[in-house]
């Protein structure tokens, strides 16, 4: 097996947790084992949208920590299940704080990295990478730099025109992999004219997500927004709809699997 590789990426609060929950449930429903790989190492985040504890023992600190001692490790003994499904999770535990990581020694490198990538890659049909927006996070760098799809999400806000001004360069440096442009919209939407008109650089988008506040609700309900959709049979809403056109551009793409062979012919990072 060698699962598509989809980083989510975007500035604080664009989004990518909930889209990353969302197409976990999406590509789930179709049968499909999907893992969500949360990078971030300060806070424990993506659990929240799928209301499941994660223990030390199951969760990337343990990871870090085994393969920093040179730990022969099988990636499924990191990754906890969500309920009963085709989802599997791979984040900080919940006991973790802001100093959990802290211990530059323990942090993957280049090849550790690149070796996380793959193991995970080799037991998923989808390997979704929930990307921090700090560019110093290397996990979270070479998942975006090893990626087949890209997911580049922007809130058309002024903090969002702020981040992709001052990302623009870096993103552009390490991608490599199919992007797909989203517009996804909260209450201090500034209109898509408006925001690319004040861009650095011409952006276009191939999605425009409407804000809608019960998208908003599924960090605390711990049920993926698309589920809360399915559910509930909200109505009044472009929310499902909008999604699934995210969902159908990932399903018509024609991006190569990466495997063991040609992941090395991907441009790499420069070694810092």
């Amino acid at each position: 097996m060698a699962g598509k590789i989809i980083a989510v990426c975007g500035n604080a609060g664009s989004g990518k947790s909930t889209i990353c929950a969302s197409l976990a449930a999406t590509f789930s429903e179709q049968n499909k084992i999907v893992i969500v790989y949360g990078t971030r190492i300060d806070y424990p985040s993506i659990q929240s949208f799928f209301n499941e504890l994660v223990p030390e023992e199951r969760s990337i600190k343990k990871l870090y920590e085994d393969i920093s001692l040179n730990t022969n490790i099988q990636i499924k003994d990191y990754l906890v299940q969500y309920r009963n499904t085709n989802i599997f999770l791979l984040t900080l535990p919940d006991s973790a704080d802001v100093l959990t990581l802290a211990e530059s020694k323990i942090l993957p490198d280049k090849q550790q990295c690149k070796n996380i990538i793959l193991a995970l890659q080799n037991v998923c049909d989808y390997l979704l990478i929930d990307c921090d927006t700090d560019i110093s996070n290397h996990v979270s760098a070479w998942g975006q730099n090893y990626a087949d799809i890209i997911i580049h999400l922007t809130k058309p806000t002024q903090q969002g025109l702020r981040f992709e001004n001052a990302y623009q360069r870096y993103f552009e440096h390490i991608w490599r992999g199919q992007v797909i442009n989203v517009a996804n919209a909260d209450k201090n939407y500034i209109g898509i004219k408006d925001f690319t008109k004040a861009l650095n650089k011409k952006l276009s988008f191939d999605v425009v997500i409407s804000y809608d506040e019960q998208v908003e609700l599924s960090e605390n309900t711990g049920i993926p927004a698309i589920e809360n959709y399915h559910r509930m049979k909200i109505l009044g809403s472009n929310f499902k709809s909008e999604f699934m056109e995210l969902v159908k551009i990932i399903e018509r793409s024609d991006v190569q699997y990466l495997n063991k062979e040609n992941i090395d012919e991907r441009g790499d990072l420069e070694d810092e």
